[in-house]
């Protein structure tokens, strides 16, 4: 009995200490999501957590971004995947949606607000899907930020919220979890993410269609994977992809000469200098498309 004690009381210690030591070396904090019935899933609306020195937070239609309030001079609406949402790794204030609104409003004159309504693992149709829930926001321009894979990137619409580590439905309440979570996303172990079934991604039509009924002028932002640009092109989808946006005469730029391989914390997502960098990228397109300058 005497030796159980032990044994019980040395487990506790080794528990608690490795639990002190793990909230010593800093928050290990994902943001969370929440699922939806029309566009799969979203940021959790209304969170602010720390992901070691970044700060995570949204608003109350979980776009990375101040709230929307009133407008007060232009505004611009963001849509896309984890590129321009950013990861855990970036704080808000170093997205280049955030970055963007400073730089537009200096060069214009006028307020800007950037409005970041994008989610990790996004398709174009999960996008079209968002913005028929919640609307346009008074927006002056839509822009989208997509790479390759969103030419056929569809919804499937599986259950990914609470089930993969990545996906958090809430905080964990001890450290042990978070490192948990951590160890089985940096070992390719959390599962899958989000895969719908192959083929043409009809959330493009959607978008056009969106913006052309409100008269607001769509443009699309390609970035291609680090993989890319070591061959040095767009892989098929990506080729198909610039293809139909010239066909649709949808203005389109992208961050190929703009970005250098030192931008890329993995194969498609930026680091802090990264998003940087394409805040001054989207600077001139942006501000050419605000005022008609072409």
């Amino acid at each position: 009995m005497r030796r159980a004690r032990w044994l019980a009381g040395t487990i506790l210690v080794l528990f608690l200490t490795g639990e002190f030591a793990l909230r010593m070396r800093g928050p290990w904090v994902r943001p969370v999501y929440e699922a939806d019935t029309r566009y799969e899933y979203r940021l959790k609306p209304s969170q602010l957590s720390r992901n070691g020195k970044a700060r995570i937070s949204t608003n109350a239609y979980g776009m990375r971004s101040a709230p929307v309030g009133a407008k007060k001079g232009k505004r611009v609406l963001f849509i896309g995947d984890s590129v321009i949402s950013g990861m855990e790794w970036v704080d808000n204030d170093s997205l280049a949606t955030t970055l963007l609104e400073a730089l537009l409003s200096e060069r214009l004159g006028v307020p800007v607000q950037v409005l970041n309504a994008s989610t990790p693992s996004w398709g174009p149709d999960n996008a079209a899907a968002y913005l028929e829930a919640y609307g346009l926001f008074d927006a002056d321009l839509i822009v989208g930020v997509w790479n390759s894979d969103d030419f056929s990137d569809r919804m499937g619409f599986e259950a990914v919220v609470g089930k993969n580590p990545y996906f958090r439905e809430r905080q964990r309440l001890l450290a042990w979890g978070h490192a948990w979570d951590e160890f089985l996303i940096r070992k390719g172990r959390a599962g899958h993410f989000p895969e719908g079934p192959p083929g043409f991604n009809t959330g493009w039509y959607g978008l056009r269609s969106l913006a052309a009924n409100a008269g607001i002028p769509f443009t699309v932002v390609m970035h291609p994977r680090l993989s890319e640009r070591f061959t040095g092109t767009w892989n098929a989808q990506g080729a198909a992809l610039q293809d139909s946006l010239a066909a649709w005469a949808v203005p389109n730029a992208d961050t190929w000469n703009a970005l250098e391989d030192l931008h890329y914390a993995d194969d498609i997502h930026l680091t802090v200098t990264g998003q940087r960098a394409l805040a001054e990228l989207l600077v001139q397109h942006v501000h050419e498309l605000l005022t008609g300058i072409r």
